[in-house]
Order: C-alpha cells, then structure tokens, then sequence
C-alpha cells in the first residue's frame, strides 16, 4: 500500500473492495509517519497502540478524537474521516497530519489550504489542485512549489511565471510555455533557460 499515492476514492473503494482494512490503513499510515520523522524529528514519541485503537473504532465514533495529544492518532483520523470532519483537521498543529487531510481532501476544497504554514503541505495541495485551480499558487514563496505549479498550469497561463526567480521554475516555463513566449525566454538571465527557449524554437523552425 502506497499511503503517498491514496485518495479518498481510493481509500474507500479499497475498504469496500476488502483489499485493505482500517487497521491495515492506520498500520501503513503510521509507518509513513515514522519514516518521515526519521528526517524531520517532527514527534517526541509515538503511542502506536492508541492509534490502533482509533483504526478500529466505528467512524461514528472518531470525531472525539480530533484534539487527541497524539500526532499519530490524529494521522489516522486524517485518513478516515471524511466531509466537514476531514476540512476542520486542516486546522491541526502537526503538519504531517495535514499533509493526510490534502491528499484526501476533495480537489474543490484544496483553495481552503494553499495558505497552509508549512510548504510540504502546499506541495501536495499543488500536486492535487485542479490545473486550472494553480494561480492561487503562482506566487507561492516556496520555490518547489512554484516548479509544481509551472509543471501542472495551463500553458496558455505560463507567462505570468517566466520571471520566477527560481531557474527550474523558469526552465520549466521554457520547456512547457506556448512558442509565442519563447522570443521573450531568450533574454533570459541564466543560460540554461535561454538555450531551453532557443532549442525548441529552432525545433520548430526545422519542422516548418
């Protein structure tokens, strides 16, 4: 199981199908943990047991856990509570929590956390973002972000992103951007772009 890779649908279509249970969920989603923390010392300890305990209660029940001390508990809870109990979990202080809550939110819903503090959780919510959606990250101050946002925009959109201070988000830009903007990439301050924007217009006119 590829807890990254899951959606809501997924989720549920795997519960339904039976090709995964709650608990086999919270188990994955914990290991997930884990292996992050391994790199950002985000938890002090782990309660593993109690975070089973809320794999294996009835959904009915898992609002009352939503302020529980235990980031891990909490991570559970991101990956199955679902509507207007999975939307207030963005509000949660541990951003591993909130990083489960975007990779399951509803597209239409993703607006609610671009604003998020920790670029992790952008990233996901770019990755996730209807394309159309993207220019409410344009902007972003995380330079990785704004890449996901120059990889996924609309192509007629890229203009607005050819000056990003970043080099892979304006190389980006040279490889993806509609021929019309290349001529500008060509004054590029970095050769790499500069040789990108060049590379496909003489493309192009060999194929004229």
């Amino acid at each position: 199981m590829d807890i990254p890779s899951l959606t809501i649908d997924a989720i549920r279509e795997g519960l339904l199908a039976r090709r995964f249970s709650a608990t086999d969920l919270a188990t994955e989603a914990l290991r997930f943990a884990e292996a992050g923390n391994a790199q950002t010392n985000a938890y002090l300890h782990f309660c593993p047991e109690r975070a089973m305990a809320a794999a294996r209660l009835p959904t009915s029940r898992l609002g009352a856990l939503a302020r529980d001390p235990e980031p891990r508990v909490r991570i559970v809870l991101a990956n199955r509570l679902e509507g207007a109990a999975l939307v207030a979990m963005l509000d949660d202080p541990d951003y591993l929590v909130r990083v489960n809550v975007v990779r399951r939110l509803d597209p239409d819903l993703l607006p609610l956390a671009v604003g998020d503090a920790d670029p992790e959780v952008r990233g996901w919510v770019a990755r996730r973002l209807p394309p159309e959606r993207l220019g409410l990250l344009m902007f972003d101050p995380e330079p990785l972000v704004r890449l996901v946002v120059a990889e996924r925009l609309p192509e007629e959109r890229l203009e607005a992103m050819r000056e990003d201070e970043d080099l892979r988000v304006r190389f980006t830009v040279a490889e993806r951007a509609p021929m019309a903007l290349l001529p500008a990439l060509l004054n590029d301050k970095d050769e790499l772009v500069r040789a990108a924007a060049q590379a496909r217009l003489s493309s192009s006119e060999s194929r004229g």
